[in-house]
């Protein structure tokens, strides 16, 4: 789709709004050369965000990009993406990576889960190796350095060959936009269903590796998890994302009516640890006097959080809400039967 045919909303710029813009970036030369670079440089940026880079209106922008287009620039827009991409070799070298951009991609690798199961992390890991041999020696040593600070080389998650060719089929499906036919073990009676999958998110849900897609069995987009999916065959059907979609509210919109507030106290021994770690959804955590820590959240999978909540073992308290509360001393008194010694 050219960027002629544009699928934002216009809005006119103020004239006075880019008078007060750095008088070189109101040049239209220097202008289109920082337009291109960014577009080399930056993922699908859309309208809005390529006027703030550029210090200019939409107007503004809309009318550079018909130029660039007009000089046998293509810049294209993704309707999925909802954002702009050129297209071809890229007419200017794109600035390298300084320090701190590169020791960041070299921590994150570090950082990255070892329990990933797609083989993205040894990817990256032999990847990032290759840029930071073509820095010079100086910066290489300085980042090689900083880089030992972070534990690092992770040992990849192996998964056994039938379940490696399910996990390498969902990667292929999402990376080509291709359908997939997947056979699903659901916990409700029935056994394995089938149905043909266009997937639009992976997503770690409470540990557990998930595809959000639209279902031509449920005519609606649904969550599967990946460990309950048996087999995967990929199609030879494309499929695009509808540009609106969100994952944060689909979930918040699917869950809505399981959604509960939650408070927990956790022991002082624990409190430092709960209050250092990311946030949940609506989390909101308050120290005590006693060193405890209360924490209030909204929880959207009651299944999810009981098993989160049990993983703190003798450390946490649920104290609201009292169905949240029971479940997870049921859990806790069937979890006590099975290691119950059999002599007694």
């Amino acid at each position: 789709m050219s960027v002629m045919c544009f699928a934002e909303n216009h809005s006119a710029g103020s004239a006075a709004e880019e008078d007060r813009r750095p008088a070189s970036l109101r040049l239209p030369l220097v202008r289109l050369l920082q337009l291109v670079r960014i577009l080399q440089c930056r993922r699908f940026p859309n309208a809005q965000r390529l006027a703030e880079l550029c210090a200019v209106s939409r107007r503004t922008i809309y009318r550079d990009l018909a130029l660039l287009e007009s000089a046998g620039i293509t810049v294209v827009y993704h309707p999925d993406r909802q954002g702009y991409e050129l297209v071809g070799p890229g007419i200017l070298q794109p600035p390298p990576l300084d320090e701190p951009e590169a020791l960041a991609l070299l921590v994150q690798s570090r950082l990255y889960p070892a329990d990933e199961p797609f083989g993205v992390l040894s990817l990256a890991c032999t990847g990032l190796d290759k840029v930071l041999q073509s820095l010079p020696d100086e910066s290489r040593r300085r980042l090689l350095l900083g880089g030992e600070l972070i534990a690092g080389d992770p040992t990849p998650w192996n998964l056994p060959a039938d379940r490696r060719a399910v996990y390498e089929a969902i990667w292929s499906a999402v990376t080509q936009r291709r359908q997939m036919r997947l056979w699903y073990c659901e916990d409700a009676p029935g056994g394995v269903l089938t149905t043909k999958v266009s997937p639009y998110r992976l997503v770690p849900i409470a540990g557990c590796w998930s595809v959000v897609g639209r279902s031509t069995l449920h005519r609606e987009v649904r969550l599967f998890r990946i460990p309950w999916i048996q087999r995967v065959d990929l199609t030879d059907e494309p499929y695009t994302i509808p540009p609106r979609f969100r994952l944060d509210r689909w979930l918040a919109r699917t869950n809505r009516d399981r959604v509960c507030a939650v408070h927990l106290r956790f022991t002082p021994q624990l409190a430092p640890l709960v209050h250092d770690a990311p946030a949940r959804n609506g989390q909101v955590a308050r120290r005590l006097a006693s060193g405890e820590l209360d924490v209030y959240l909204n929880v959207p999978l009651a299944d999810e959080i009981i098993r989160w909540i049990l993983g703190f073992g003798e450390h946490v308290q649920v104290l609201e809400p009292a169905a949240l509360r029971r479940a997870v001393r049921d859990q806790a008194e069937q979890i006590a039967r099975i290691h119950a010694d059999p002599a007694h």
